[in-house]
């Protein structure tokens, strides 16, 4: 998918960039770089100001509405009143309702309710869980949506460790990969921090102000520490250590 000088309001301005079937990209820059904007336009959520995405079809458009191709998984979830945990997850299903039996999509919710390890919730209200619980819930309901089999799907994600527990955060990791392998979506993941995600990302496009201060590869580490040093406004440091990265300031 390409995007060309793409703007909505003063939030983003003149973005451009190529994004290529089956990479996954990370999004970094300080709070009202314009992060989630962008995948907002990208999901089709708003509509820009100026601008046109080249799609799988490769005609301009200026709204990216490829059905059933995007995945967006929001860090501010919204509230599911008087829903079980299944029927929660079963929403993921939505968009297949005119193309799959009754009983592949309960086959299909159950699939991901053993993949996040909450099987045993099925019945439960979603509103009488914890936060970890919920957070695998809609994790589920996501991974309920992707579709494996698709070519050039988008998976777009913003910021999914607020709040998230560590044995949510290391599944998610897994089963990131495990997309990757699939090679079925490109994924733009929106982060703030460089842990074990970072380490399945190919290329960090870096916000400021809502506009690209720059891109590199996740592998070219001095030229992703200046983008970062230059984005937040101090001196910043990505080393890689035992084959993963981290982040620090230079002193």
């Amino acid at each position: 998918m390409e995007v060309v000088q793409l703007s909505y309001k003063h939030l983003i301005k003149d973005f451009t960039y190529n994004f290529v079937a089956g990479k996954f990209y990370v999004v970094m820059g300080p709070n009202g770089a314009g992060k989630s904007t962008l995948l907002h336009l990208l999901s089709g959520l708003l509509k820009p100001s100026s601008g046109a995405f080249y799609g799988v079809n490769k005609q301009p458009s200026t709204f990216f509405n490829e059905r059933n191709r995007v995945v967006l998984l929001q860090k501010k979830q919204h509230e599911l009143f008087n829903l079980t945990v299944e029927e929660v997850v079963g929403m993921g299903r939505f968009p297949y309702i005119n193309q799959e039996s009754s009983r592949i999509s309960q086959d299909k919710t159950h699939e991901q309710l053993l993949r996040w390890k909450i099987e045993h919730l099925s019945g439960r209200s979603y509103d009488s869980l914890s936060g970890g619980e919920q957070q695998r819930v809609h994790l589920a309901r996501v991974w309920n949506q992707l579709d494996f089999k698709l070519k050039y799907g988008l998976f777009l994600i913003d910021e999914p460790f607020t709040n998230l527990d560590f044995s949510v955060y290391l599944d998610f990791v897994i089963e990131l990969e495990k997309i990757k392998h699939f090679n079925s979506y490109t994924v733009i993941l929106v982060d703030h921090s460089i842990g074990p995600v970072f380490n399945l990302m190919d290329e960090v496009v870096v916000l400021k102000n809502g506009k690209q201060l720059g891109t590199c590869s996740t592998k070219q580490l001095a030229e992703l520490s200046n983008l970062l040093s230059n984005a937040f406004e101090i001196s910043l440091k990505v080393f890689e250590y035992e084959s993963s990265y981290y982040l620090s300031i230079k002193k």
